[in-house]
């Protein structure tokens, strides 16, 4: 296995069948995505509208351009299907509005490190809300890949809904106006992967290459598998490798 951690989490035992460096705390790249979109969902409506701002619009590998109206699932499914910075940016502005009048989106950044804590995820701590690297040496984001599994735990028990969309292979997000965006999702095996709940990958220079699955391993019994700093290719082969491994040590219980 190429990934430095990993962390296999038996949802229903409470348990782990399998942990590699679990508590390393390694840069999270675009899983970052999953506490934003946590956070947005837990202090806005799915269906508040919101315009893309000029920043929002001007993030890494944007498609989006300033002015697109979506609505708040809409920026869900782009962010973590396709893995867009500016869906992600443009939640973290639309609902960190809310939050106080400072700038919105170093309150949402805020929000989500103190979600961190609420949860007892002590590894994570966010400094923006797409995982980007902020230099060539600073992550944008850092935590655990036992802190990722406990936080997909959190969200498949209290939003669910979030991660329905991730097990798409891709989506027609139309805007307001009534264009659209062909999105593909960025998890490249996830029909290889029985009874997927959800996925979110992440890839920078600096983490390397990450995935968080959910699936089910049978009979309703999920099981998270995270690996972070593999590389953008082997983190997809080191999760079916475990995804195998964990069905062939269920199936011998």
């Amino acid at each position: 296995m190429r990934a430095k951690a990993a962390y296999v989490w038996d949802v229903n035992r409470g348990e782990a069948l399998y942990a590699k460096n679990e508590n390393a705390v390694l840069p999270l790249a675009s899983i970052t995505k999953l506490m934003t979109s946590l956070l947005a969902f837990e202090l806005a409506a799915a269906d508040t509208p919101t315009k893309l701002s000029s920043r929002a619009a001007g993030q890494e590998g944007s498609s989006l351009a300033m002015g697109e109206e979506f609505t708040l699932d809409e920026l869900n499914r782009l962010a973590l299907i396709s893995s867009s910075n500016s869906a992600a940016y443009e939640l973290s502005a639309s609902v960190g509005a809310l939050l106080g009048d400072r700038d919105p989106s170093a309150q949402f950044v805020e929000g989500m490190n103190i979600k961190a804590e609420e949860l007892n995820l002590d590894s994570l701590s966010f400094q923006n809300p797409t995982g980007l690297d902020l230099s060539e040496t600073e992550p944008g984001a850092v935590g655990s890949a036992k802190d990722i599994s406990l936080l997909m735990e959190h969200i498949l028990k209290e939003q669910p809904e979030i991660l329905a969309a991730t097990t798409r292979g891709g989506a027609r997000i139309y805007n307001s106006q009534g264009e659209y965006h062909d999105i593909e999702n960025t998890n490249e095996v996830l029909y290889s992967i029985p009874n997927l709940i959800g996925s979110k990958t992440g890839y920078t220079d600096l983490a390397g290459g990450n995935l968080t699955i959910a699936f089910d391993a049978g009979m309703n019994r999920p099981v998270i598998i995270t690996v972070l700093g593999s590389t953008r290719e082997e983190r997809f082969s080191d999760v079916l490798r475990l995804v195998r491994a964990t069905q062939a040590n269920i199936s011998s219980l």
